[in-house]
């Protein structure tokens, strides 16, 4: 589990911050760095085109229906507030536990 956790419990069900980056190469789920979930879009941020890709790639990485999530804030902002309703924890630590692990640093080499 990321040392910094991503998500927090609420009423409605579960605050997951998210870390938008828009125009990538390809869209993807990329992992947890510094407190939130990095996601990849190929959408442009225009006319809510980025908020759209990014709501259904989340529903379709969590298998839920599209309308159980909902952007609580940061609409405009590569930093979200995403609410995941009818998402147990169990189900996002299990979808976290199944991306794949970040690229070792292979900057820093050892002094013999």
């Amino acid at each position: 589990m990321p040392a910094l956790k991503a998500w927090e419990t609420c009423d409605d069900g579960v605050i997951l911050r998210v870390r938008v980056i828009p125009r990538a190469s390809r869209c993807a789920v990329v992992g947890v760095h510094g407190g939130s979930l990095r996601v990849r879009l190929t959408a442009p941020p225009v006319e809510g085109k980025a908020n759209t890709q990014c709501l259904r790639l989340l529903s379709e990485w969590l298998g839920c229906r599209p309308g159980q999530i909902e952007i609580r804030s940061g609409a405009a902002s590569r930093e979200k507030r995403i609410l995941l309703r009818a998402v147990s924890l169990e189900s996002l630590h299990h979808a976290l536990d199944a991306l794949p692990a970040p690229p070792a640093d292979h900057s820093r080499s050892e002094k013999a």
